[in-house]
């Protein structure tokens, strides 16, 4: 599976429109901007790992099968900017 975010609006706090299908082990992210990433929670000041400029980065995930810990959230401080997360499984 595979999604894209838009950051319409710099530093908004945007959620995946889907939840992470069970199985998924890994969740890929990948911005041509730099971006903060949180699964299960809306980014903040103080909420997210950092993604480097068109760095993807891969994260261990655990889904738990409750939708809202199993979306990611993503901010961008560049207004329009597109993240996208691809789940990978074994």
């Amino acid at each position: 599976m595979a999604e894209e975010v838009t950051c319409t609006a710099a530093n908004t706090d945007y959620p995946m429109a889907s939840a992470m299908a069970s199985g998924t082990q890994y969740l890929v992210v990948y911005c041509a901007s730099a971006c903060i990433v949180s699964m299960g929670e809306a980014t903040s000041a103080t909420v997210g790992v950092y993604v480097g400029a068109g760095q993807p980065t891969v994260f261990p995930v655990t889904v738990t099968g409750t939708t809202a810990d199993d979306k990611a959230h993503v901010r961008s401080a560049t207004a329009g900017a597109v993240v996208r997360f691809t789940s990978m499984a074994n």
